[in-house]
């Protein structure tokens, strides 16, 4: 009898199984859990300035640029500029390429009427230059002063308009948020050690221009009462992206569209723009406390919903933030009435990627088969590819270590499907 189709039967019936178990694992997941891994990385010098350093680190044929830059607001936005000239660039004329080509999306998204856009035609871009240019003169009283210090340096360091560069960092104010993402912090008695792990994952387009030019910016600020803080994001922009600081804080940003339940919030444009006013918790927090009183004093404009980790608080917390809400909620009191979808569990607080509250049970699913046995390793290996979340970015923070596993979404595959760097920030605080 030929023993070879038996064995080869054997090996197709093992594959199958696998497979079923890859993709059936979690009945409420889109995707199944991605086959990708970390990399330790060590950075290497390739410029300098006299405020700033920008380093490599490569793993095969990735790459990803960290810059550190140390000094005053001025210093430090000079030599940003200058390190990073053609990134600044690129970023400005691809973003100013996409407004003209996605019109129809970008007027949609900051509510002007469909008549009106189609009465303007291409004239509606000179419309969204204007209301750029209207949001900074309403923001502005509440801007502090190192925000405009740093984006006129680095408009001056790469030699481009600092109008054109303010703008674009006011984008997101004007569509309201990051778009779709996630955010979820484990600690205590979920984690393998007790420790504090926090997921951020950005949803945009992979096709998104800025993709092409992602950085970890690290800031060493001369300001008194600054901390040292990393803001993973894209060149050009200095508002909060994604925010580690020294302290072990860990920050994050979702869209808050009115609740299924019907609960909305009144909101504003004149006020501290959100991704300034969310990256001086970086700047200024050392723990949860800190960030209240931080959030309770901003002027606070649109709606958003934003996690936030402490080691030295040794928790989460999630807010709804607007410019009439502050609402805190952490793992004893979700933001609405727990449910089969999102029951409640001692050391986990999250917001999937859908409107609040979603029904869609993947990440419940996930955290609760794995816990007690939680990591950075769990976090970022099953939710982002069994939730199909993380497709521009993704971000696992180990805040107790001061490490960061961070995907960005290139060459039409999402983050979640990138191997991760793991970098130790530990050395640059």
């Amino acid at each position: 009898m030929n023993k070879l189709p038996i064995f080869i039967c054997l090996l197709l019936v093992l594959q199958s199984i696998q497979s079923f178990k890859l993709q059936d694992t979690y009945p409420s997941c889109p995707g199944q859990e991605t086959q990708t891994s970390s990399r330790s990385v060590t950075p290497r010098i390739i410029q300098q300035s006299s405020h700033g350093k920008l380093y490599q680190a490569t793993s095969g044929n990735n790459y990803i640029d960290i810059l550190v830059l140390f000094g005053d607001a001025k210093q430090m936005g000079t030599s940003a500029g200058s390190l990073l000239k053609q990134q600044v660039q690129s970023n400005i004329e691809n973003f100013e390429s996409w407004v003209e080509n996605n019109l129809e999306t970008v007027l949609e998204q900051i509510h002007v009427p469909k008549f009106l856009a189609d009465m303007l035609g291409q004239y509606s871009v000179l419309m969204v230059e204007n209301l750029l240019d209207l949001l900074a003169t309403v923001t502005a009283p509440y801007t502090p002063q190192r925000f405009t210090n740093e984006l006129k340096g680095m408009a001056s360091g790469a030699n481009i308009s600092y109008k054109s560069l303010r703008n674009f960092n006011l984008f997101g104010e004007l569509f309201q948020g990051a778009g779709a993402s996630a955010l979820a912090g484990v600690w205590g008695e979920a984690t393998s050690d007790g420790e504090l792990y926090t997921l951020r994952t950005l949803d945009w387009p992979v096709s998104t221009p800025l993709n092409q030019n992602p950085i970890i910016t690290i800031y060493q600020s001369t300001e008194e009462n600054s901390y040292s803080f990393a803001n993973i994001g894209y060149s050009g922009i200095i508002g909060a992206v994604t925010l580690v600081s020294s302290q072990g804080i860990s920050i994050g940003d979702k869209v808050w569209f009115m609740d299924k339940d019907g609960e909305s919030a009144g909101w504003s444009y004149i006020g501290t723009p959100y991704q300034y006013a969310l990256r001086d918790l970086a700047q200024f927090g050392k723990n949860l406390e800190d960030v209240h009183e931080i959030l309770e004093q901003t002027k606070r404009t649109v709606k958003l919903y934003v996690g936030v980790g402490s080691t030295q608080s040794n928790g989460y917390e999630g807010f709804k933030y607007s410019k009439s809400v502050l609402n805190s909620y952490n793992d004893k009191n979700y933001s609405q009435i727990y449910t089969e979808s999102h029951p409640q569990q001692n050391g986990v607080f999250y917001w999937n990627q859908y409107t609040q509250p979603s029904k869609n049970s993947c990440f419940s699913d996930i955290l609760q088969e794995n816990y007690g046995k939680i990591n950075a390793q769990t976090l970022w290996q099953t939710i982002p590819g069994y939730a199909n979340t993380g497709i521009s970015q993704l971000v696992v923070a180990d805040l107790a270590k001061s490490v960061v596993y961070v995907a960005y979404g290139a060459d039409k595959k999402p983050a979640y499907n990138q191997d991760l760097f793991k970098i130790d920030l530990s050395p640059y605080w």
